[in-house]
């Protein structure tokens, strides 16, 4: 993570309608973070709702391998 000593964030170069856009712009300064952090958190979220369904997909996927 960026700012954490030793360490790099990953890094991804996205494209954001319009509207989504503002919407990250806006919600990000009402809540007084920044956009990566607005975003990073709304992912995080989900991938917290589909932690079952992702571990069952990571399973099936290592034992192709």
């Amino acid at each position: 993570m960026q700012g954490v000593k030793g360490t790099k964030a990953l890094r991804i170069n996205m494209a954001f309608t319009d509207d989504v856009y503002r919407y990250i712009t806006l919600m990000s300064k009402i809540k007084g973070v920044s956009m990566t952090k607005f975003v990073n958190d709304i992912i995080e979220k989900d991938m917290q709702k589909n932690e079952a369904y992702l571990k069952n997909i990571e399973a099936v996927v290592n034992m192709v391998k």
